[in-house]
């Protein structure tokens, strides 16, 4: 800072004195910047209600800090707020913010001087200027809130404005002053006083740390000794699913897992059960419908219902294989009579799950294990009805290609869920009937794809008595026809065989006929009937068999039967069939299709939903927005069958086709059965896997029952899978007081959307 000397100075002008107050406010403002540097904070200022003035506050004098300069308020200023609230209903209150604002003002002093020459006698006075005060103001300004029934939020500050105090008004004044403590310059002496408290804290720290330091080297030394809990988890998880996968007897074991496949672990008959189990914990349906699906249009003429139930495109029918007729003579009931116990298989059965709370589980391996493999079928088609049975596969060398090893697929997006049995025909349900008879069979290559209609008998006598039943069957590895495996028949009464003509056999459903396969078809008559034949390997795509004892069958090296396979010639590629309305009051996030059929390769049979008030089908995939996010009541729904001339899907709508429609929950509580310790224990950990989770959405609740009363968890931790951001772990540790020889798992969940939602993936229990 300058020091100003006027010792030697003869002339002093008016600049040199003001230079003396400019240095000085300088230099105050560099030691204001440099060393406190406060910005946009106030200084010695207070607000108060005006004595007897419900309507007015009054702000004192003190300072406003900007960093380098400081403004200062000056006299104290009064502020009338009824403004701000003189028009407010009864119940309405607002927040207004005090704000300082500075400004520079310059002041002009007056003062008289005497111009008279005689002023004894005469007084002259002039007002004339001498000198100016340039002084830094700081203002005070109001910033209103909003205004609203109690209560209402504060204003919300600016960084670049210094707020001194926050004024709460109603319709009948100011009621509340609060001091913005946050923005109050805060003096040495105060600085001081915490920075002591804080060191003394400091100082007691640093003793507890010291000593927690040499604590944990000592439990360091022994967790080294201790395996990992996760470790631990994953040990009991795989020894789980071992376990199912040999099919251990069940035993009292201290570990406990569950893939929520089947609904044998959870008892859902306990009073507080609230769980849908179905690849995984879901929550329940709120409301639920089942119901046959119908065609709204049976008579359209660009499809054709066969027997009531199978539904294909329109079309005309083509020969495609033909032996042709020769001289040889086969009386086809020549034998000894034998009975022979058949079983037809049904065609593949489909569900399709469609919905924003469908969302594909993981454990679908698990179907794969020894004691689930069996009731996969029985579990995902539920909604039909129908009881399902796996016997096996069959001996059919067509089990050997990669398609009949997998046994069972699913095609699986967002939204959208689809299983179904690969196989074209499949014995999870079968019909058994006996056939009384002699046997008679050809066997046949089927070198392209094809839906057979019917087969042509060439009959060159007709006895008195006797129907003729032709069933077309598989053939076993050997070559031979397979009796038992029954795809179709025909029975054609004694009445309406015709000698010397050929007689048709029109199946009793379509049959769809895969490409490089061996088929047979085969005779049971009781009547003294006699079948064409040729001679000369003049059929070179197969061979005739006879078999009089239901199980061995005898090829011919020289003749074959005369026969004509027909086949559907499908007059268009592309069918859209329309299904009856679909429908759920108050709305639906889940549609479930399920209904027998075959798909062939090449060819699709894919649905479509159009809900109420959308202007365009959409189709049932993963895409998003899902349509049914907007829980439509009533939807239109449509089927396309897409093929080719030769080959199409086929659809069977019978009592068993079905369509549920559903809204879920927004609550689950899942209640797993007893489970007996090997030894008495009072630690548990319970993790398990959810998937779909947004934390923003759901939450779940991990708690343990011991006889009967319900323990909450000592501590839960929730990790995010890293492998997929979906899907979070639930890891919860319990304390159980005294030690417990069993326990029941207890899972409780809630959604803030019926739309979107989670589900448990898989559960584990370890009690240490």
């Amino acid at each position: 800072m300058k020091l100003v000397d006027f010792e030697q100075a003869e002339i002093i002008q008016p600049k040199d004195w003001t230079a003396i107050s400019q240095e000085a406010r300088d230099h105050f403002d560099a030691i204001h910047q440099g060393a406190w540097g406060w910005p946009v904070h106030w200084a010695r200022i207070t607000v108060s209600k005006k004595a007897g003035d419900s309507t007015t506050v009054v702000v004192s004098d003190g300072e406003f800090h900007t960093g380098k300069p400081v403004y200062r308020i000056g006299d104290n200023v009064e502020l009338n707020l009824q403004e701000y609230f003189g028009a407010f209903a009864g119940g309405d209150e607002s927040w207004l913010a005090l704000i300082l604002r500075g400004t520079e003002e310059t002041i002009e002093v007056q003062r008289p001087f005497e111009t008279s020459d005689q002023p004894l006698i005469e007084s002259k006075p002039v007002q004339r200027g001498t000198v100016k005060y340039h002084t830094r103001k700081a203002e005070v300004i109001v910033q209103p809130g909003t205004i609203g029934p109690a209560p209402q939020p504060r204003p919300t500050i600016a960084e670049t404005n210094c707020c001194v105090a926050f004024v709460r008004v109603t319709a009948t004044g100011v009621q509340d002053i609060v001091v913005n403590q946050a923005a109050r310059v805060k003096t040495v002496f105060e600085i001081e006083g915490r920075l002591t408290v804080v060191e003394g804290k400091v100082e007691t720290l640093y003793q507890a740390t010291q000593a927690i330091v040499t604590d944990l080297a000592t439990v360091a030394a022994a967790v080294e000794r201790m395996p990992d809990p996760r470790l631990i988890d994953q040990f009991a998880r795989d020894i789980s699913r071992t376990r199912q996968e040999l099919q251990f007897p069940d035993e009292a074991r201290n570990y406990w897992f569950d893939q929520a496949l089947v609904k044998d672990l959870w008892d859902l008959q306990h009073p507080d059960s609230l769980v849908r189990v179905q690849e995984g914990l879901r929550f329940p349906y709120a409301a639920v419908r089942n119901s046959q699906l119908f065609i709204a249009q049976p008579d359209n003429p660009d499809i054709v219902v066969i027997g009531g139930k199978y539904v294909l495109p329109a079309y005309d029918e083509v020969m495609r294989i033909e032996s042709p007729l020769g001289s040889g003579r086969v009386d086809i009931s020549n034998t000894v009579h034998t009975i022979q116990t058949a079983h037809t298989g049904t065609t593949s059965t489909t569900s399709i799950r469609y919905g924003p709370t469908v969302k594909v589980c993981e454990n679908t391996s698990g179907w794969n294990t020894a004691d689930l493999a069996d009731r996969r079928a029985g579990e995902i088609f539920a909604v039909s009805g129908k009881e399902y049975q796996s016997l096996g596969k069959t001996d059919n060398p067509w089990n050997n290609t990669e398609l009949g090893r997998n046994g069972h697929a699913q095609y699986a997006v967002q939204n959208v869920i689809r299983d179904t049995i690969v196989s074209t025909y499949t014995y999870y349900t079968t019909e058994t009937y006996g056939l009384n008879g002699a046997l008679y069979a050809q066997t046949f290559l089927s070198s392209q794809m094809m839906v057979a209609t019917r087969i042509d008998l060439y009959l060159t006598r007709v006895g008195s008595t006797g129907d003729i039943t032709l069933a077309l069957c598989e053939v076993l590895p050997d070559g031979t026809p397979h009796y038992d495996r029954i795809i179709t028949q025909s029975v054609v009464e004694q009445a309406d065989l015709r000698v010397n003509q050929w007689v048709p056999f029109v199946f009793d459903r379509p049959t769809l006929l895969e490409p490089g396969k061996r088929y047979a078809w085969f005779t049971v008559t009781t009547g003294n009937h006699q079948v064409a034949a040729n001679s000369g390997n003049t059929f070179t795509g197969g061979t005739k068999f006879q078999c009089s004892d239901g199980i061995f069958s005898q090829g011919s090296t020289t003749e074959d039967f005369s026969f004509r396979l027909y086949a559907a010639k499908f007059r268009k590629s592309r069918v859209t069939i329309q299904m009856e309305p679909i429908e759920l009051e108050n709305g639906m996030t889940e549609i479930q299709l399920v209904y027998e059929g075959w798909e062939p390769a090449g060819t699709s049979r894919p649905w479509d939903i159009k809900p109420i008030g959308a202007d365009e089908w959409v189709p049932m995939d993963g895409r998003d927005p899902n349509p049914l996010t907007n829980l439509p009541p009533f939807c239109n729904l449509r089927c396309t069958l897409v093929g080719t001339q030769d080959v199409a899907p086929m659809l069977v709508m019978d009592t068993y086709s079905r369509v549920q429609t559903g809204r879920c929950r927004s609550d689950v509580r899942a209640i797993s059965d007893e489970i007996a310790f090997g030894y008495a224990t009072s630690t548990i950990r319970v993790v398990m896997n959810v998937d779909a989770f947004d934390p923003n959405l759901h939450d779940y609740d991990p708690k343990i029952m011991v006889g009967g009363v319900t323990i909450n968890p000592t501590a839960v931790t929730l990790t995010p899978d890293p492998t997929k951001p979906s899907r979070s772990q639930y890891a919860a540790n319990f304390s159980l007081g005294a030690p417990a020889t069993s326990a029941r798992l207890r899972v409780e969940g809630t959604s803030t959307s019926v739309v979107a939602q989670a589900f448990v993936q898989d559960i584990q229990l370890n009690a240490y």
